[in-house]
């Protein structure tokens, strides 16, 4: 009866680590989903990281954010950077994103806003809009790269055209300063109408001041 007993035992267990051993990777990062949304953030960590170690990018990314956050582990800003650095070798384009936001404030590596630059370019031809948006910051600013308006432009353009308030706004302000494009004052006011639909905060005032409403 105790032989029967233990065999029957082996047998879950064996079942159980096999069943665990070819468990998706997709599948144990919807199990984190689940349990992240619970904000059981703790608990959500177990099935985060099989997955990510399975090659997951998805999930190397999700673990990335995890760790800069500090949220159910302890914070850890060069850990992040490793879960980032793999899930970019996949090319991955939130783990793109933010490895350049790592490397331009120097979140768990030493700052450098020429790679900032690159790793926001990556993100940006994949159409990762807040890439798009920071890229074009950049540009304007000259941080990282050459200042290029003209480039500032093209990408708060990109990210404008999916619908960001915030690039409707830029490109409006742009548009009405002759900033890197021709002032054409009908674009101006037809961006920053877009801007306040999507929400906008700051666009009402700039168009009340300059009085957008006469080049609709």
């Amino acid at each position: 009866m105790k032989k029967q007993y233990f065999i029957t035992l082996l047998f879950l267990f064996t079942s159980f680590t096999v069943l665990s051993q070819t468990t998706s990777p997709e599948t144990l990062f919807d199990e984190f989903v689940v349990l992240y949304k619970q904000k059981k953030y703790e608990a959500a960590i177990l099935p985060l990281h099989k997955a990510a170690e399975q090659g997951y990018a998805n999930a190397q990314s999700k673990l990335g954010i995890i760790y800069a956050k500090g949220e159910g582990v302890l914070q850890d800003k060069k850990e992040a950077v490793n879960w980032f650095r793999k899930a970019v070798e996949q090319g991955d384009e939130v783990a793109q994103y933010r490895l350049a936001i790592s490397y331009f404030h120097g979140l768990g590596l030493l700052q450098d806003k020429k790679e900032a630059a690159i790793w926001y370019h990556k993100a940006a031809e994949q159409g990762h809009i807040n890439a798009q948006i920071n890229l074009g910051f950049m540009y304007a600013k000259g941080e990282g790269v050459l200042q290029d308006k003209r480039e500032a432009v093209n990408w708060f353009r990109k990210a404008a055209e999916q619908g960001n308030a915030d690039a409707q706004y830029m490109l409006a302000i742009c548009y009405f300063e002759g900033e890197g494009i021709m002032v054409d004052k009908s674009k101006a006011a037809y961006w920053a109408q877009k801007a306040d639909e999507n929400g906008n905060t700051s666009v009402k005032s700039f168009w009340e001041k300059n009085e957008l409403w006469r080049y609709k």
